[in-house]
């Protein structure tokens, strides 16, 4: 239900970002707002997490996969959306 209310709320209402009003959503908001609502120390921690995966001192894949797979889809979902 929660990704159908999405999509409803894209058609229909306008959205507003950077003293910009568009009719329908732009892809970029979502992770525009993510990046303005998070904290500085959370994306500090993101960063070094993205590190940790790419400089293979996190070799727990499974682990990784349960948590990064959800957030990519419904971001992915999210901005396909707009």
């Amino acid at each position: 239900m929660g990704l159908v209310d999405v999509k409803r709320v894209a058609e229909f209402y306008p959205t507003f970002i950077f003293a910009r009003s568009t009719r329908n959503g732009v892809w970029w908001y979502f992770p525009t707002a993510i990046l303005i609502k998070t904290t500085l120390g959370m994306l500090a921690l993101v960063v070094v997490a993205g590190w940790a995966i790419a400089s293979g001192r996190l070799r727990k894949g499974r682990e990784l996969a349960f948590i990064l797979i959800p957030w990519i889809v419904y971001l992915a979902v999210a901005i396909q959306q707009a």
